[in-house]
């Protein structure tokens, strides 16, 4: 009774505070709308988000190779539709191509430092380097090496994933319990069998728990490279309607952000899900213990 209790009191403060951030945002939205001339389109009012705003993304039919030949069309919430549909595949397409290469990279590098003395004395380094160089400042090195080119995107996210992998993997190698070691020397497991078929699946909980910071970088990767150079992509939209002065579509774009990266942490956590199911449900035993007492 009590947890049911709590839940039904965390819903409703959750609730609570969506209400109010809906009721700050629209007294703005009045506010700016009687005080400034463009008011309504600097800060503009949800319903004209979900209405003006949504179809006046039609405007982006023929750009970035959507329709090419057929710009002016009549806004409609299908022509609108069409421009979230493509323009979110091809960012998506970048950041899952990046987010792969970076990934894989990332642990094997991360591994390799960890078992191999010569070649983490080799990277020592230069990975403490790269690890503090500022990420958003290497767009334009990208930008001078690869062009206006999907190349250029997709390294530049995989850079960024790298790098946070690499590091992340390092640690939880490190924070591995010595008894892992112990136990597979004493089975007879070499170097090579050890961080494959014990540090590779150890270190998993713990990497999926920064997952969240991963996807999350990944998606303001891209985000910052399309803003620069791309002529399609979510972060293009942003930048064309930044120079309409229309905020409501920039509103739609960070929205949709939002939802995939929510998205792609659910599919990410369940495959993290899968491939540590080896490991006690300590959690999920416990509470059904308790709900059978109770």
């Amino acid at each position: 009774m009590k947890a049911r209790k709590h839940n039904r009191e965390k819903l409703l403060f959750e609730l609570m505070s969506v209400f109010l951030i809906v009721l700050c945002w629209e007294g703005l939205a009045a506010h700016f709308a009687k005080s400034y001339e463009n008011g309504s389109y600097l800060f503009p009012s949800l319903y004209s988000v979900l209405t003006r705003s949504f179809l006046n993304l039609s405007a982006f039919y023929g750009m970035g190779g959507l329709g090419t030949g057929n710009y002016g069309v009549a806004p409609s919430a299908f022509v609108s539709l069409s421009v979230i549909a493509y323009h979110t595949a091809r960012t998506f397409l970048r950041i899952a191509a990046g987010f792969l290469i970076g990934v894989s990279l990332g642990i094997f590098c991360g591994i390799l430092y960890k078992a191999n003395r010569y070649y983490h004395a080799f990277t020592s380094i230069p990975s403490r380097i790269v690890s503090i160089v500022p990420q958003m400042a290497l767009i334009t090195l990208f930008l001078a090496w690869f062009g206006d080119s999907e190349a250029g995107y997709i390294l530049f996210i995989a850079f960024g994933i790298f790098v946070a992998v690499y590091i992340n993997t390092v640690n939880a190698i490190e924070n591995l319990p010595p008894v892992y070691h112990k136990f597979s020397s004493t089975l007879g497991a070499g170097k090579a069998r050890f961080y494959w078929s014990v540090a590779l699946p150890g270190i998993i909980p713990e990497l999926s728990g920064c997952m969240k910071m991963i996807v999350g970088q990944a998606w303001a990767l891209s985000m910052a490279s399309e803003f620069i150079s791309s002529q399609n992509g979510l972060g293009r939209i942003i930048v064309l309607a930044r120079q309409r002065l229309d905020t409501g579509i920039i509103l739609i774009v960070l929205f949709l952000y939002v939802i995939y990266t929510l998205l792609t942490l659910k599919v990410l956590y369940r495959l993290c899900a899968y491939l540590t199911r080896w490991q006690p449900q300590m959690e999920s035993s416990a509470q059904t213990t308790n709900g059978k007492k109770g």
